[in-house]
């Protein structure tokens, strides 16, 4: 995807916008805009041409337990994928090893398919807890408006023209749709 170079440059060549994956770290963000930059500039293309939107999943004031299913479940079905779930590790530094023992976890034994085609994010929360919540605060937008809002701002601060919200319902944004527009104008 556009997170490595050949993606890059077939973005730079072909695309007025872009939307990242969901799930990457604001400094993986960064080098994926920064990758999309430099291969406009390398065919002389203004860089500025190309709008970068972040996917972030979100989960704000929400419960524990929302939250979790909203989060770790979607982290819990891209890291499942082989080639992608490992990329994703890779570009966001996560240890691979930990990725092996979400695979291996019992309850995908056997699957032979993406686990949420089968299981429901809430039922995927006990191969979640193999994850270190540093990941899900890392890459999601978590807890309070204001805390998902700093959070959204980070991507912002990472080179993301645009932000795209996902994993939650626009019901369950509302009021973080509010708190950004606020910051904007404040």
């Amino acid at each position: 995807g556009f997170c490595h170079e050949l993606g890059a440059a077939a973005a730079a060549e072909a695309f007025d916008g872009v939307i990242l994956p969901p799930m990457l770290v604001p400094e993986a963000t960064a080098a994926a805009v920064e990758r999309i930059r430099l291969a406009c500039e390398r065919i002389g293309r203004d860089p500025a041409e190309i709008r970068i939107a972040a996917s972030v999943v979100t989960a704000p004031d929400l419960d524990e337990m929302e939250t979790k299913a909203i989060t770790a479940g979607r982290l819990v079905t891209y890291l499942q994928y082989p080639y992608y779930g490992d990329k994703l590790a890779q570009g966001n530094g996560w240890d691979p090893a930990i990725v092996g023992k979400l695979r291996d976890h019992e309850q995908f034994t056997g699957l032979g398919r993406a686990a949420d085609l089968t299981f429901h994010r809430h039922e995927l929360l006990k191969p979640a807890e193999l994850l270190p919540d540093e990941w899900i605060e890392e890459t999601c937008a978590v807890g309070t408006l204001q805390e998902c809002v700093a959070t959204l701002q980070r991507f912002r601060d990472a080179g993301a023209d645009e932000i795209a919200t996902y994993g939650s319902t626009p019901m369950q944004n509302a009021g973080l749709i509010g708190a950004w527009r606020e910051r904007e104008q404040g």
